[in-house]
């Protein structure tokens, strides 16, 4: 059995969003859209995807106060100037996103069992832009200029699943999209977030053993980066492979 996660997938800042200071470029550039697209199975026990902009509260990040955000990625300031989320707004998010989100992980987790399996894959799904390779940062520059970003990276938190199956995922994703092996990379620039290092911990209980692994891909394979405008026929194409992947 499957669970499909995609934490980043959502941008809105719902009753928050006149709040705001980010433009509507730098709050797309905040989400990984689309990530619940290509990360879809039919058949998967649970297709998890955010509603809301990590801006928030990141679903990939601990249920901690002091994980909200005010800079994004690109040094921009979330929030207008004393409007800032307070620490009950804070509290309300995680009530309101976070726990249900984390509350049906743990219920899928025990329905997996329940169904008499021994075991299911949390297969969590990311992506990043490429990024300035002079000043370390995301923004809109036409892609070819000092940017770089792995095409894949997968990654295990180091416990989420064992490295024979980390590198097998790496060579169905090289091969199902006409890769080399080393095109997909093994917990280099990410390793693994909260998901990861909690569900994956055999420490952590939940009803089932869970099988972990994160798969971050570079968007400018499903969209252009300077428009952030999809490819609808590559998005497709993605999902596609992803799911042999899974399947396998």
């Amino acid at each position: 059995p499957l669970i499909t996660s995609s934490p980043h997938d959502g941008d809105s800042f719902a009753e928050f969003s006149p709040r705001i200071a980010l433009s509507p470029w730098q709050v797309g550039e905040f989400s990984d859209k689309y990530t619940a697209v290509t990360s879809y199975h039919p058949n998967a026990l649970g297709n998890l995807k955010s509603i809301v902009s990590r801006g928030l509260g990141s679903l990939n990040q601990s249920r901690d106060l002091e994980n909200f955000k005010t800079i994004d990625f690109c040094g921009n300031t979330i929030w207008k100037a004393g409007q800032e989320l307070t620490n009950e707004e804070k509290e309300y998010c995680f009530e309101t996103h976070w726990d249900p989100y984390h509350n049906e992980i743990k219920r899928l987790i025990k329905v997996s069992k329940q169904e008499g399996f021994e075991k299911i894959l949390l297969w969590d799904h990311h992506d990043t832009g490429d990024y300035d390779e002079k000043t370390k940062k995301r923004d809109k520059k036409q892609p070819g200029f000092n940017r770089i970003m792995p095409k894949f990276i997968v990654s295990n938190a180091d416990i989420a699943c064992s490295p024979e199956f980390l590198r097998n995922i790496q060579s169905c994703i090289a091969k199902e999209f006409g890769l080399r092996t080393n095109e997909v990379e093994i917990n280099t620039i990410f390793k693994g977030g909260y998901i990861m290092q909690h569900y994956g911990d055999p420490k952590n209980d939940y009803g089932n053993k869970v099988v972990g692994i994160q798969i971050e891909y570079n968007r400018g394979l499903i969209m252009d980066q300077a428009t952030r405008i999809p490819n609808k026929e590559k998005l497709k194409e993605f999902n596609e492979k992803f799911r042999k992947v899974m399947e396998k």
